[in-house]
């Protein structure tokens, strides 16, 4: 409905509430002027003019009120978003935070605890192979025609070899988890977790934005409201000769 149509209703019900008297006009149209409660008389065009004015005031102030109504569920609604986006920002960096300390206190450890299993079994390994080596080398010592001799002694030491070379292995691994990987995965989740406190910041950062946006809306609202009552109070009064006539 456009503002002049909705003037047009407004105005019907509000001049049939209006008596001659009260619009400053005899019963055949001129001006009165020995009315003692009346002001400035209008003429039938400014009073039409007067009427008009008012009905159109009091649609902006329906208007008006409808937005600021329109406005609160705005904000109630942005401030449920806002707040969503805190707990969920306060819940992930919660979880940075316990990453870092898991894998600096238990995770961390533990891998480079396992690895140095790994080259302590490894060692051992290796040194049952020699010892096994030297107990057959002193076997076959003194039995240069014993049958499978060289095989035996070849395989022994083929497993001296393996467990060295495992022990080397084992030791590379053990340093790349204790001199890189260690290292780099506290890096990587510091980062992570460095992400997560300044994402809370600008979550929190933004429940505020939000709520003084709202607020500063709801202000407006409220200010339009009032300064349409003022007006149309204004020009209640004006259409009635001064008169103080009621709030709509």
């Amino acid at each position: 409905m456009s503002r002049t149509l909705l003037a047009l209703c407004l105005l019907a019900p509000l001049a049939a509430c209006i008596s001659p008297a009260q619009k400053g006009i005899q019963e055949d149209g001129t001006a009165q002027s020995d009315s003692p409660a009346e002001g400035k008389q209008l003429d039938p065009e400014e009073l039409r003019a007067a009427q008009l004015e008012i009905a159109e005031l009091s649609g902006d102030l329906q208007e008006a009120q409808l937005e600021l109504r329109s406005q609160e569920h705005a904000n109630a609604t942005s401030q449920l978003e806002s707040e969503r986006a805190v707990l969920e920002a306060d819940r992930e960096l919660t979880e940075a935070r316990d990453a870092l300390a898991r894998y600096r206190e238990v995770e961390g450890p533990l891998l480079k605890a396992k690895a140095q299993l790994e080259v302590e079994g490894a060692a051992n390994r290796l040194e049952a192979a020699r010892q096994d080596l030297e107990g057959i080398l002193e076997i076959y010592e003194g039995e240069e025609e014993a049958r499978a001799k060289q095989e035996i002694i070849r395989r022994n030491r083929k497993s001296v070899e393996i467990a060295q070379k495992v022990l080397e292995n084992e030791r590379t691994e053990a340093r790349m988890v204790v001199e890189f990987e260690f290292p780099q995965q506290v890096r990587h989740l510091e980062w992570e977790l460095d992400n997560a406190e300044n994402a809370q910041k600008v979550a929190q950062r933004a429940l505020e934005a939000a709520q003084m946006e709202g607020e500063a809306k709801r202000v407006a609202a409220e200010n339009r409201i009032t300064s349409l009552q003022a007006k149309l109070e204004a020009k209640r009064a004006e259409l009635n000769g001064g008169k103080e006539s009621s709030k709509p």
